[in-house]
């Protein structure tokens, strides 16, 4: 059997290249043939993926949320998808929370090599896929905007500093959006279109599976005012934290296919990164690749 272990030796404090060494021992341990790869550039990191999967028996990778989703880019052109192993190396990782995985590399390097395989669901939003959350509003693109440099020095507070700025100017946007072939029109300071437990670093949706089959689609409720919207949107937040109901707050809707039409200018984050701009139409992926998790998430997601 083969493997691949693609890499960015920028990425989690360099933490991975410091022991690459030991990575690749320990792969060796299960396959006869392991590569590992630096990777050069984003676009090379999902040409990479994609053409891994006519060659290895399994892609494992390390990285941030925005890595996951090129990896993700790359191995959803081909038919033959290899299963994902995932080391978690950025700033937040939901990602890897979802899954159940860890930062030390021997503890994520262990769900690599003796986890579960499950089918992991994912997101098609204008042509792009995502794995988590599409998302736009207040907040969102401080996990693109804040500087590599501040996220290095200071992890997941950067995101923290740009949103306090944030909250004096947050954005509201008017949104129209079909859901079971009606209009609703609204204002909202956030709009999250989500797969996931976490996001932000915040449990908001902790009885999420990744396999379920739909969307949890979160709608914000704007108040009287910017500031208003702001404090509902940090509302949002901390009742996920708290595990209390989120529709105080946010109109909850579940769906597998969502469009959402403006008049305003509104960027959409796919995955921690930037995505499309305006209007986008969101369709369900069950079952779009395979992934190593955790044996104990692997059980509760196998619950129905």
């Amino acid at each position: 059997m083969k493997c691949i272990f693609i890499y960015n030796p920028k990425s989690g404090k360099q933490q991975i290249k410091k022991n690459i060494d030991y990575i690749e021992k320990r792969l060796k341990s299960k396959f006869k043939e392991v590569r590992i790869y630096e990777t050069k550039s984003q676009q090379d990191l999902i040409d990479t993926a994609a053409a891994s999967c006519d060659i290895y028996d399994a892609i494992f990778f390390s990285g941030g949320d925005g890595a996951f989703n090129n990896i993700i880019q790359g191995v959803m052109q081909k038919e033959n998808r290899p299963p994902l192993g995932y080391i978690p190396a950025g700033t937040v990782c939901d990602i890897g929370r979802n899954i159940g995985s860890s930062k030390k590399i021997k503890k994520a390097l262990d769900i690599m090599l003796d986890g579960q395989i499950i089918p992991y669901d994912v997101g098609l939003s204008n042509g792009k896929y995502f794995v988590y959350t599409c998302s736009t509003g207040t907040f969102v693109s401080t996990s693109y905007q804040t500087s590599s440099k501040l996220k290095a020095k200071f992890g997941k507070f950067a995101y923290y500093i740009a949103g306090i700025l944030e909250f004096f100017k947050p954005t509201i946007k008017t949104i129209e959006f079909n859901h079971n072939g009606k209009i609703v029109k609204i204002k909202t300071p956030l709009l999250l279109i989500i797969n996931s437990r976490s996001v932000g670093g915040f449990p908001v949706n902790k009885r999420a599976k990744i396999n379920s089959g739909k969307f949890h689609i979160y709608v914000i409720k704007n108040s009287n005012n910017r500031i208003s919207g702001a404090i509902n949107v940090i509302r949002f937040y901390l009742r996920g934290f708290l595990g209390l109901k989120l529709t105080p707050v946010a109109h909850c809707i579940t769906d597998t296919e969502f469009k959402v039409v403006s008049n305003d200018d509104i960027l959409w984050c796919l995955d921690g990164e930037e995505g499309p701009k305006n209007n986008i139409e969101v369709k369900y992926i069950p079952n779009a690749f395979k992934l190593y998790i955790n044996p104990k998430m692997a059980e509760r997601f196998a619950k129905k």
